[in-house]
């Protein structure tokens, strides 16, 4: 009999440090490394980008309101911000990043909006699903862990816990802590200019020329609201009297559309229009049907594809009247 409580003590104990203990020690070695010590090279790439693209942030805010471009690589790749400034005289802000930063890019986004400031979304399709607790794409993870302590800080416990792990595992396959100053060249800072616009995108890989695929419209938009950031983004902006426009992103596509994609694009139109957000375009907007004009995927196009995109927008966005007014 006393075997058998000494069996259940010892049983108990070890239950306590596995789920209370252990998980403490792991976020503790959160506290003290990320943001510290493990950095990423893709992860150095894209904080400047979001350096330079705060830094022409802070330039026009100085002269008055500003537009601001925000998406994924769609638009990091897709528009020439320079030209369409040059253009129409207007302050306009590539704010394209990477499309695993997902909801992320809303709050990265808050940092450098001002009340009066106007938003265009041609919103990469993930963007209209659920937030999810649980997701933490590789790029998205390997940023979080080279350089936001305070994402870490407030994040739900699971959360941390896959950070840790992550950065544990990103640490084992490359043994070597790096200084974050080695890890980006002057070569790969040319390929972002000042207006925060990827210039890098020179002609068409052979490998997207022989395996590309052309992207489907879709979307997954949850009938309830509390874990959809784009409508909790949406919401920030009314608060803050920034005015948004949505249009679809910049993609590779069939000349077709399926019965799925046309009631995809009218639902995502439709989630707009009870948010009082204009919606700018067709479900042709901005689909290309020729290969040549992308660079390595769908969503990238390449120098010419990003001037017939950029030369669309100027049309049929940056020109329209209620834009043109911004002060």
């Amino acid at each position: 009999m006393k075997d058998y409580k000494k069996f259940f003590i010892k049983t108990l104990v070890i239950f306590f440090v596995s789920i209370i203990v252990l998980p403490i020690i792991i976020i503790k070695i959160g506290d003290y490394f990320i943001a510290k010590y493990v950095y990423s090279q893709g992860a150095a790439h894209i904080n400047y980008w979001i350096e330079t693209k705060n830094n022409r942030a802070k330039e026009l805010n100085k002269k008055g309101n500003k537009i601001v471009f925000l998406s994924g690589s769609n638009t990091l790749h897709g528009l020439d911000s320079k030209y369409a400034s040059e253009k129409t005289g207007l302050p306009v802000l590539n704010y394209g990043v990477h499309v695993d930063f997902s909801t992320y890019a809303f709050e990265k986004v808050k940092e450098i909006l001002k009340d009066g400031d106007i938003v265009v979304m041609p919103l990469e399709f993930n963007y209209y699903q659920e937030d999810s607790d649980s997701a933490l794409p590789s790029p998205f993870a390997e940023y979080i862990i080279s350089y936001d302590k305070n994402f870490y800080k407030n994040a739900p416990i699971m959360k941390k816990l896959d950070l840790v792990f992550f950065m544990i595992q990103y640490y084992l396959s490359h043994p070597q802590t790096v200084n974050k100053k080695d890890l980006i060249s002057d070569e790969d800072k040319a390929l972002l200019n000042k207006y925060g616009d990827y210039v890098g995108h020179i002609g068409t890989t052979k490998r997207f020329l022989e395996t590309g695929k052309s992207y489907t419209i879709t979307e997954h938009i949850p009938k309830k609201y509390n874990k959809f950031a784009l409508y909790k983004f949406i919401q920030y902006c009314k608060k803050h009297d920034i005015t948004l426009y949505a249009t679809l992103p910049n993609i590779y596509h069939s000349k077709e559309y399926s019965i799925d994609e046309i009631q995809a694009f009218e639902n995502i139109k439709n989630f707009y229009k009870k948010q009082g957000v204009v919606f700018i375009g067709d479900i042709k907007s901005g689909s290309y049907y020729d290969k040549k004009l992308f660079n390595d995927t769908g969503y990238h196009p390449n120098e010419k594809g990003t001037r017939l995109r950029t030369i669309w927008i100027i049309e049929n966005i940056l020109l329209r009247p209620d834009i043109k007014a911004i002060k």
